[in-house]
């Protein structure tokens, strides 16, 4: 659980010294909570002993004591599903190779398929996430969601015997989720504003252009340095780069021969970022490709304005 009323509450979020915490909740009123968010709850039926009961027990009270009650979230490696497995991994010991097996996507793609459908959320998540999410994961750091997790303690055992001895649905899903609709997506969108340039070469939809992604780039800086792993060496500032907010400058204060040197400077780095996704040290997003397209037709214009200028020729020679 958090707090909404913490101090500065978003800005510890975004920073990760946002301070969670073990709370105690009602059965009744939890299931109605995930009613009402038409979200479904599956029971696992667990074989522990008795003596592994009362371990469990007492290891929950000591944690809810005011002392120990509270930690700093970690998306990937302290959340909500993790303290669970780690609770129970604790009771339970496992083989460690059954958890270090590679289940061949990266946490990118786990996180992803959470996110089907829902196009200009999944855009902003991968936008943020840095290179450490496409990393492979194994079954036991995949149990950072809870379908994984449960998909996990399916295999595993406890005194040679399975640790699931029943599952049961509590709580159905009653209907599908809202997707977003696909002409309204993050890919759509830029593609129809990468058209707009091209057709009508605007310099205030250039400046326009410049001045939202370089903001983004600014932000994209900010994270990096949060206390968020997942966050860090974003390679995603190649592309979305703060140096567009100077290329703004430039473009209003009509100071060309910087702006050519700093369209140079920028081309270079999309060199770099295409390196970064062939190499697979980052996955590109399929919405990023419009936006990139956008950078190389207004930097090439910014190096080589009569690029596009056709020449009158004499009907006669």
């Amino acid at each position: 659980m958090f707090n909404f009323d913490t101090p500065f509450f978003q800005l510890k979020f975004i920073q990760g010294k946002l301070l969670y915490e073990l709370g105690i909740q009602k059965n009744k009123d939890f299931l109605n909570v995930y009613r009402e968010e038409n979200r479904s709850v599956v029971e696992q039926k667990l074989n522990l002993t008795e003596e592994q009961k009362q371990k469990m027990v007492q290891k929950l009270k000591f944690l809810y004591l005011p002392e120990n009650r509270y930690y700093l979230y970690g998306f990937l490696y302290k959340n909500c599903a993790t303290e669970v497995r780690d609770l129970l991994f604790e009771m339970v010991p496992q083989d460690t190779t059954f958890l270090e097996k590679a289940i061949g996507k990266t946490y990118r793609m786990l996180i992803d398929e959470c996110l089907s459908g829902k196009y200009w959320t999944q855009f902003g998540i991968n936008l943020i996430l840095g290179s450490p999410v496409d990393k492979e994961a194994t079954i036991f750091y995949s149990m950072f969601l809870p379908s994984y997790l449960q998909q996990g303690l399916d295999g595993m055992q406890n005194n040679r015997e399975k640790l699931v001895t029943g599952k049961k649905l509590i709580v159905k899903q009653e209907k599908e989720g809202n997707w977003d609709l696909f002409f309204l997506s993050p890919f759509v969108i830029f593609i129809l504003f990468f058209l707009l340039l091209v057709m009508f070469k605007s310099s205030k939809l250039g400046v326009l252009f410049w001045l939202v992604w370089g903001m983004l780039g600014v932000l994209l800086v900010f994270v990096s340095f949060s206390d968020h792993q997942e966050l860090h060496w974003n390679f995603n500032l190649l592309w979305c780069n703060p140096f567009y907010i100077l290329f703004t400058v430039f473009q209003v204060g009509k100071k060309e021969k910087l702006k050519e040197y700093l369209a140079y400077f920028l081309l270079i780095c999309l060199v770099f970022a295409c390196g970064v996704w062939l190499l697979g040290i980052q996955t590109c997003d399929g919405a990023y490709i419009p936006v990139i397209l956008t950078v190389i037709v207004l930097l090439l214009r910014t190096i080589f304005p009569n690029l596009i200028k056709t020449k009158k020729k004499p009907v006669f020679n």
